[in-house]
């Protein structure tokens, strides 16, 4: 698990059922693989801050941010200080995520990364297959009913 510092305090990233439960809500997504999937391929700031600001925490277990816009400086400052990415703090919630056993499977470091640098993640192919069988259906359906229309 990898510490952060804020103001000279230490935090740690730690999912929790509950705080996965939540945000998978507010951010009206079905689980949290699909949210750090769809929110790294997106490059949204919004979701990664989201995530940092839900499972940010101290020793004590007190939350580190009261504000997205805390989370959002403490983004701009982690990047300076470490000349990094968006894309590299998603990789690091990633890793805490999949190490705590959020996603459906725990996978090794390098399925992650795969995973992870894949531009069409998993959720997204599923969905347009889905989304394909279901037009496929309408139509062979509007098809049948054709014949019986007077």
């Amino acid at each position: 698990m990898i510490n952060f510092n804020l103001k000279d305090k230490e935090f740690k990233l730690v999912p929790r059922t509950r705080k996965v439960i939540e945000l998978t809500e507010k951010l009206k997504t079905k689980n949290l693989n699909e949210l750090i999937f769809n929110g790294l391929n997106d490059g949204d700031t919004k979701v990664l801050a989201e995530l940092i600001k839900s499972f940010a925490e101290y020793e004590d277990g007190k939350s580190v941010f009261t504000s997205i816009n805390n989370v959002y400086d403490f983004i701009d400052e982690w990047k300076a200080q470490n000349d990094k990415s968006y894309i590299e703090l998603y990789f690091i919630v990633a890793e805490v995520v999949n190490e705590m056993g959020f996603f459906k499977t725990i996978m090794s470091k390098e399925e992650l990364s795969a995973q992870l640098k894949n531009p069409v993640s998993e959720i997204n192919i599923q969905e347009l297959a889905r989304n394909a069988a279901q037009k496929m259906i309408d139509k062979m359906a509007e098809e049948e009913f054709k014949g019986y229309q007077g």
